[in-house]
């Protein structure tokens, strides 16, 4: 009898804005121009939903929503990620965008994952710098050696016309993961684009 394979595994954690406190997340909400108020039948897809299908059909796909993302708590987002841990396989991809990337990196960085982590994706994560945007409690701990020791491959994408993260958090990272894969791109803003084939073609790669 013939075992059937069982198929890679990619998981997405979206970005998200955190406050230092709810009296500023209150003010923001008092301030901030809506953004794209009216909905339209031709409301851009973003790039995780570009790649979720190019590979649907040869990986199992996994895009938790995370919780309050307009004012993002790590220990919310660390319980419902670990709700979904269960799920998950060795050799897993986990890419996570913005905060969604700082959240990955310090999960890591404080627990022991249950499953080897064949790649770590990390776009436009911030690092420590918050002159555009607060980071909230997603502070990374000072050693992060956990998450090299975790992640068989470190991957770093970031934009320098990038309004929220400035491209130079990403010499921070490459300071403590020294092995990791970069890649800077001139043009991708916050990469909140349709496409991203540099990522497709780099999962291509990482599948084999």
């Amino acid at each position: 009898m013939y075992m059937l394979m069982e198929k890679p595994q990619i998981i997405f954690v979206h970005g998200g804005t955190a406050f230092p406190d709810r009296e500023a997340f209150l003010a923001y909400l008092k301030t901030a121009e809506p953004r794209e108020p009216f909905w339209s039948q031709d409301e851009p897809t973003r790039w995780r939903e570009t790649i979720a299908r190019r590979f649907a059909g040869s990986c199992e796909i996994m895009m938790p929503s995370m919780p309050n993302k307009q004012n993002a708590r790590y220990d919310e987002w660390s319980l419902w990620f670990e709700r979904h841990i269960p799920f998950l396989r060795d050799g897993v991809i986990l890419i996570g965008h913005s905060m969604g990337g700082i959240f990955l990196a310090k999960y890591l960085a404080e627990h022991i994952f249950p499953v080897r982590v064949g790649a770590l994706v990390l776009v436009a994560a911030p690092f420590e710098d918050e002159s555009l945007e607060s980071l909230g409690d997603f502070v990374l701990p000072e050693c992060l050696d956990g998450v090299a020791r975790q992640a068989e491959r470190i991957i770093l994408y970031y934009s320098k016309d990038d309004p929220v993260v400035l491209s130079e958090e990403m010499g921070r990272y490459v300071r403590a993961f020294p092995e990791a894969e970069t890649s800077v791109l001139d043009d991708r803003g916050h990469f909140l684009t349709e496409d991203f084939p540099e990522l497709s073609e780099r999962i291509t790669k990482i599948l084999g």
